[in-house]
């Protein structure tokens, strides 16, 4: 991340998850590919990644994960789609798990989040920095 940057961070990681995980994976990355950002946000969207992809692995056994990331002219967007088990959002309280550590990371950047889980149907993570 810190030598060649964002976009082939992802594309390292998705790699690795499909080979060792097993997983289905699909990635879609929509940016220059020597764009650099800041470092705060190169790592913020690497990090929120990796937590999705574990939780998606770990937590929700998915078998298939979507992943989108997108710069468009108000900012970037990273989105991590499962078909997991998926959860119910409003039984689980603000602040523990997933939806925490990835709310805390993206404030500390000045991005939002959403987070949409339905039992049996996944998990969808959607941030976005900028604009």
């Amino acid at each position: 991340l810190d030598d060649l940057g964002l976009r082939p961070a992802v594309e390292r990681i998705c790699r690795e998850f499909r080979e060792v995980h097993g997983v289905t994976l699909q990635l879609s990355i929509q940016m220059p590919t020597a764009q650099r950002l800041a470092p705060a946000i190169e790592m913020c969207v690497f990090r929120v990644l990796q937590e999705s992809l574990t939780n998606a692995i770990r937590h929700a056994r998915a078998s298939a994960i979507n992943v989108q990331l997108q710069e468009t002219p108000s900012g970037l967007t990273l989105v991590v789609e499962d078909d997991g088990c998926g959860f119910e959002p409003a039984s689980t309280p603000e602040g523990v798990g997933l939806s925490r550590s990835i709310r805390g990371r993206i404030a500390d950047v000045g991005g939002r989040v959403e987070l949409t889980s339905n039992p049996g149907h996944g998990t969808e993570v959607r941030i976005h920095l900028g604009g």
